[in-house]
């Protein structure tokens, strides 16, 4: 009799062990989460290490262990950039703060951005623009009617209807003359000048003092750049011209260049609409004779031939054969081609890698598919093989080394072997963001990065 008693009672403490670890793996999933604190009202993307938070109506800081980083205090707020420095806003003003929360720039401007680069503030009070740096000493005072940085660490400043060009020390490189400007290299500019209506190609000997003008060469358009060299054209005809000692030479007879620069390259047409190459010292190293080009990544160049596509390099080796009626560009060593009305995907060497099988190639990831099939959206290997069924409405790539799933109401996340590690109701999901692969839930953040 107690020989029974024992197996019942372990029998029922069995079952109740069962389900009690089954509704904990339900209630709190085994991937670890952020629990978010019962008195922040939001939670905004996950970046350098904190969280953009509200709390009673206002904006702070929140590192991931939910500590706080910058009191909520503020209208709105960025995240600390790389020198730990975060723009903030009370009201209708705006100034900096460190990550001590000391206001090391006053809020007395309408307008902060952080230049990157410099590590400088372009900012602007009462319609007036200037840069100031961290300890809001002045770079260029606010007298302008605007300034935007350019990639080569330059400033192209406006005064009225005219454009010029300071350094991130201050210096003037050009003064505000021009009703349009651009910086072509660290030392060329082209600028369009109101009394000629004429372009003009600029030189600075260096990035300090005010460059010479030299305005007896004027263009009629300035067409493509490259670091150094730029196609201008001059009435009918298009020239190669030299940034540097500044020759010019005729680009073909007839010819005209009908796109920018890529990998040394640009894109000719002949008066018959055939297509060629230039290099950038201005040669032909394809005759005009395609239909279309179109220069691509990895040196490649698509063509068509007929009523098909496809791709070769500088040297007209055929890399693809002109066998696809349709052929997007490649990215990552992979292209999609689509035959009689179904997609596949071929490699960098012409090889098919997926067999144009499917309804459409969705997304491509190292050696991931993303598929759709009549029967639903899967998730194939390189070989084929069946990561995901195909059988759901909708599946993307989610952060780093995660899939997004929609299965009706639910949205699965699963990890590249096709495991499941997440299931949650689509209708518990507040935000998300693809990029970092983060999921916001009413009260827990998950981060799939």
């Amino acid at each position: 009799m107690r020989k029974k008693t024992i197996i019942v009672f372990s029998a029922i403490f069995v079952v109740l062990v069962f389900f009690v670890f089954k509704k904990a793996e339900t209630i709190y999933p085994k991937y670890p989460y952020v629990e978010i604190p019962e008195d922040i009202e939001e939670v905004g993307k996950f970046e350098n290490g904190v969280f953009i938070i509200k709390k009673n109506g206002k904006y702070g800081l929140m590192r991931i262990d939910t500590t706080i980083a910058a009191d909520p205090v503020w209208d709105s707020i960025e995240k600390f950039n790389e020198n730990g420095h975060s723009i903030v806003k009370r009201g209708k003003k705006t100034g900096v703060i460190n990550e001590h929360q000391d206001i090391i720039i006053p809020l007395e401007y309408d307008f902060v951005k952080y230049v990157k680069y410099a590590k400088n503030f372009i900012v602007c009070k009462a319609g007036k623009w200037g840069i100031v740096n961290w300890k809001n000493n002045i770079i260029l005072p606010l007298e302008y009617d605007g300034i935007t940085e350019t990639k080569y660490g330059k400033y192209i400043v406006k005064k009225g209807m005219f454009y010029g060009v300071a350094n991130s020390f201050g210096n003037t490189i050009l003064s505000p003359k021009f009703i349009a400007l651009n910086q072509i290299n660290r030392k060329t500019y082209i600028g369009l000048t109101e009394k000629s209506r004429k372009y003009h190609i600029i030189g600075s000997d260096n990035d300090f003092t005010e460059a010479k003008l030299d305005l007896s060469d004027k263009y009629d358009r300035v067409l493509s750049f490259c670091p150094h060299m730029s196609i201008v054209k001059k009435g009918e005809d298009d020239f190669l011209l030299n940034l540097t000692s500044y020759d010019m030479k005729l680009i073909g007879s007839g010819y005209k260049v009908v796109s920018d620069f890529t990998n040394q390259m640009a894109v000719i047409q002949d008066r018959n609409g055939r297509e060629g190459v230039i290099n950038e010292e201005g040669d032909v190293i394809i005759e005009p004779k395609y239909q279309m080009l179109s220069l691509e990544e990895d040196d490649l160049i698509l063509f068509k031939e007929g009523k098909n596509y496809g791709y070769m390099d500088r040297m007209e080796n055929i890399v693809v054969p002109a066998a696809f009626k349709e052929l997007t560009p490649f990215y990552k060593d992979r292209a999609i081609f689509r035959i009689d009305g179904k997609e596949g995907v071929i490699d960098i060497k012409g090889q098919v890698v997926v067999m144009p099988e499917y309804m459409e190639v969705i997304g491509i990831k190292d050696n991931i598919y993303i598929l759709r099939t009549e029967k639903g959206v899967g998730v194939f290997d390189k070989k084929g093989r069946e990561i995901i069924p195909a059988k759901y409405y909708s599946i993307t790539f989610f952060g780093d080394n995660a899939l997004k799933v929609i299965d009706k109401d639910n949205v699965k996340i699963f990890n590249y072997a096709g495991k499941e590690i997440l299931s949650v109701k689509l209708s518990d999901i507040q935000k998300e963001w693809k990029d970092n692969g983060q999921l916001n839930l009413k009260k827990k953040i998950y981060l799939f990065n």
